[in-house]
């Protein structure tokens, strides 16, 4: 898929991964799967918690777009 992304925009795809960290099974996390050309924080392939976006779905995989300043959580 040939994406890009305006500003500080980030494009999750949903991420099924055993962690270190324990989250609540209600907790859905996401994969960075694509980066706007401001995006400073984050980078592709980073696992994240977001506060806030869209989802939608594409060839029946989810995906969220959402703002960089949505980003609550990232595991590194």
């Amino acid at each position: 898929m040939n994406i890009q992304l305006s500003g500080k925009r980030i494009l999750l795809k949903q991420f099924n991964k055993e962690s270190k960290i324990i989250i609540p099974d209600e907790v859905e996390r996401y994969l960075v799967a694509h980066i706007g050309p401001e995006v400073k924080l984050y980078k592709k392939g980073d696992d994240v918690l977001y506060d806030n976006g869209r989802k939608f779905f594409v060839k029946d995989e989810e995906y969220v777009l959402t703002d960089e300043e949505n980003i609550v959580l990232c595991l590194k």
